[in-house]
């Protein structure tokens, strides 16, 4: 038989010490909520116990008193000098740490209702009147649950503060990707919404991608990227490329390289070092599910993140219909998004199907799971490279790639033709500016 673990919030618990040992102040509001019974870890509520006696005899409280302050059957109890520094950093503001302590408190709650739905199944069976003292008992802890909850209540006076701030910060919600011509057709992207880049295997999706990166930290964003099909190394490769606009990507990747590409790379490095540094980028290509990379976003606090591409994220539940799995990652992004407001960008693989018909320029329909994803996404935008699927018979030549405004909330739709050089990894804004750049 499984054994059933009580409920608890360690971490919350871990938390709630550390704040009040580097802000004693927070010790008396979170008295409201914490005791030694509402802790769960002995080594908490015998810390606990050691801020609230040196609080009251009027000690100053800070990580080197509170560890001198430890009596041998403290430190025999596992609260000694290892375990207080363990603390150290996880301490948190006021109104967080209260956050913190309701959190913990609630834990108790349940804890306590469990006892007491196993007392009154005891004394119900043995016919014991008690048994609606414990009844009563039970319905004011399940009604203190209930209040500790956040409701939903609309605030006219709150809402119309919020919309008055955000006129005055004017296009501070919006982020431009810095391509003009995506920027036109999508508005900008607006910060707690997600975008949807799709796009058949080899045309331009990642280019595309790359492209945005780029442009987004030479406007001083913090940008992440979660590369789930590509490696770091191969992501580094087209950005160094871009970066050089010297180097070949062919010849990068088989490793052929003479002097001046030598030269060319080492000065490259020491730009991109300093350019994607770890207060402006972060990449991961090692992370397969969403509550991970949820946890790195809420740490690293970007402006705009890339998911390349949501089909590989590992589901929570894998036994779901794909449909579902899908519907949940992407309604997750948009939640996460809106919470640390930063933009999303999520890579999309468009099903087969396109490539068998007639009329090969992709449309909605062409999306795995179509219906979830238009209906989340402020924008989708399809790259189609002709060249690819037409070749020598392509109009538009293997130097042009189109990006199309399939849905644009704040936008136009329509579509943008840029100039494509795969082996510089280089989008264009307009043919013409790809013409003359190569007159130069």
């Amino acid at each position: 038989m499984t054994q059933r673990i009580m409920p608890s919030a360690i971490e919350a618990e871990d938390t709630i010490i550390s704040s009040v040992i580097t802000d004693p102040l927070i010790l008396d509001k979170a008295k409201q909520y914490i005791s030694n019974e509402v802790l769960f870890k002995t080594e908490n509520k015998i810390l606990w116990a050691k801020l609230q006696k040196m609080q009251y005899e009027g000690y100053h409280i800070d990580y080197v008193t509170v560890i001198s302050a430890l009596t041998q059957t403290e430190k025999n109890a596992g609260v000694d000098a290892y375990y207080v520094t363990g603390l150290i950093g996880l301490d948190r503001d006021e109104q967080t740490a209260l956050t913190y302590a309701k959190t913990i408190y609630e834990k108790y709650l349940l804890r306590t209702v469990i006892d007491n739905a196993g007392k009154i199944k005891d004394t119900a069976y043995s016919n014991n009147k008690d048994v609606y003292g414990v009844l009563s008992q039970s319905h004011s802890l399940i009604g203190e649950l209930i209040k500790l909850r956040p409701g939903n209540e609309f605030n006219i006076e709150t809402a119309m503060d919020e919309v008055i701030e955000s006129i005055h910060q004017g296009d501070s919600n919006l982020i431009k990707t810095g391509i003009d011509g995506v920027d036109e057709l999508s508005g900008g992207m607006t910060r707690g919404e997600i975008s949807i880049i799709g796009g058949r295997p080899g045309h331009g999706k990642t280019t595309l991608s790359v492209n945005i990166i780029k442009r987004l930290i030479d406007s001083g964003k913090r940008v992440m990227i979660f590369n789930r099909e590509m490696t770091n190394v191969e992501m580094l490769k087209k950005l160094l490329v871009l970066e050089s606009q010297e180097l070949s990507y062919g010849l990068v990747r088989r490793g052929v390289f003479d002097m001046h590409s030598i030269a060319e790379i080492e000065r490259i490095k020491k730009l991109m070092e300093e350019k994607y540094n770890d207060k402006t980028f972060a990449m991961y290509d090692n992370i397969a599910d969403f509550s991970k990379a949820a946890s790195e976003i809420t740490k690293f606090k970007p402006d705009v993140v890339i998911d390349d591409y949501i089909q590989l994220i590992q589901p929570s539940n894998p036994q779901d219909p794909r449909r579902l799995q899908l519907e949940r990652i992407v309604n997750d992004y948009k939640w996460l998004a809106k919470e640390h407001q930063f933009s999303a960008i999520l890579v999309s693989q468009l099903n087969r199907a396109l490539e068998s018909r007639q009329h090969t320029r992709p449309l909605l329909s062409d999306l795995a799971e179509s219906g979830t994803i238009e209906q989340v996404a402020e924008n989708v935008l399809f790259v189609y490279y002709d060249y690819k699927i037409h070749f020598a018979k392509s109009k538009l030549g293997a130097n042009c790639i189109e990006v199309i405004g399939a849905k644009v909330r704040y936008g136009v739709s329509g579509t943008t033709r840029m100039g494509y050089d795969g082996d510089k990894v280089k989008l264009y804004d307009t043919m013409d500016e790809y013409k003359e750049a190569k007159r130069r």
